[in-house]
């Protein structure tokens, strides 16, 4: 192997939580040996915390926009290669998915070639798709108060949210 993919790597920093050598800040004293010629550095555990802080934090935001709270959630999709491979007990343990909505969560893979096909050359795809336009709202994260205030609290690990 030449590398660990995205969702191997939320695996990887659940179980050395769990074990003691990531502690609930995120701190790692020194690089694992995951096997021969692969390693996790202290970096690699900060950017995967940056970008699940960031996602809680979004999901926090938007949540708060709409008025809802995780319990109005019955359905929580999650896109992408990335999302088709997450351990979703993982992923909710160190914090990226929410706990209380991982029985809730469906995986759905990667959606925008479906999408565009649909789009192209289903007879009412155009239609659909600015239907679906039409009920979205755009939201800057980068300026909203709460985005800040709830990045800094999705910083820890161990479901500690």
């Amino acid at each position: 192997p030449l590398g660990i993919c995205g969702s191997a790597l939320v695996d990887i920093i659940a179980i050395l939580h769990r074990q003691g050598l990531i502690n609930d800040a995120g701190y790692m004293k020194e690089a694992v040996m995951i096997t021969q010629g692969i390693s996790i550095y202290p970096e690699d555990v900060r950017q995967v915390q940056l970008a699940k802080a960031a996602i809680m934090a979004g999901i926090d935001v938007l949540l708060d926009e709409a008025g809802l709270t995780y319990d109005d959630i019955d359905k929580f999709y999650i896109a992408g290669g990335f999302g088709n491979h997450l351990n979703l007990d993982n992923s909710s343990y160190i914090g990226l998915i929410p706990e209380g909505i991982k029985d809730r969560v469906t995986l759905v893979g990667n959606t925008s070639l479906g999408g565009a096909t649909r789009y192209l050359l289903e007879e009412k795809g155009e239609v659909e798709m600015m239907a679906i336009r039409d009920k979205c709202a755009y939201i800057e994260l980068s300026t909203h108060m709460k985005f800040t205030e709830m990045y800094i609290m999705g910083m820890g690990f161990g479901g500690k949210i």
